[in-house]
């Protein structure tokens, strides 16, 4: 059995961002199975492909922690006569998880920030007219009144 081949589609990824290592055998074997491990893990932690085709296969880690970062590893088991026969490992291939950058970082707050800002804008606003209509409409509401207990008082401001 050859040694398969491993890859990476980056070797620094963000926290939170996605890591995809593909693991390819040359050769055609019937019933193949791929898998990954991280190699510092005592664990040996296996993970299932996303897409196996061709001899190829793809392991995608969806929002990668500090844990995720490690040397990676993979190989291959077929069925052989009734036994499970596993391949070499594939050479290592260094993963590192790094934070975010201090600009995206300070991209992202800003934008929390103005939409912050904007909805309190808007309330604002909101409560300004809210206030000018019901006060409008009190003022009106009180001249009414006043006209109502004095008829008279109306005529001789108006004239």
């Amino acid at each position: 059995m050859t040694k398969p081949v491993i890859s990476i589609d980056s070797d620094d990824v963000d926290i939170g961002g996605n890591l995809s290592i593909t693991c390819m055998n040359i050769r055609d074997h019937p019933g193949v199975s791929f898998f990954i491990q991280r190699v510092d893990d005592v664990r040996t932690s296996r993970f299932q492909p996303v897409l196996l085709q061709d001899n190829i296969a793809t392991f995608t880690i969806t929002n990668v922690t500090q844990g995720d970062g490690g040397a990676y590893s993979c190989g291959y088991e077929v069925m052989a006569n009734g036994t499970v026969v596993a391949s070499t490992i594939s050479e290592r291939v260094k993963v590192t998880v790094k934070a975010k950058s201090w600009t995206h970082l300070l991209t992202r707050y800003l934008y929390v920030v103005g939409v912050a800002i904007l909805i309190v804008a808007v309330v604002i606003v909101v409560a300004i007219k809210l206030r000018k209509r019901k006060g409008s409409a009190s003022l009106n509401d009180s001249t009414e009144e006043l006209n109502a207990i004095n008829p008279t008082s109306t005529k001789e401001t108006t004239l």
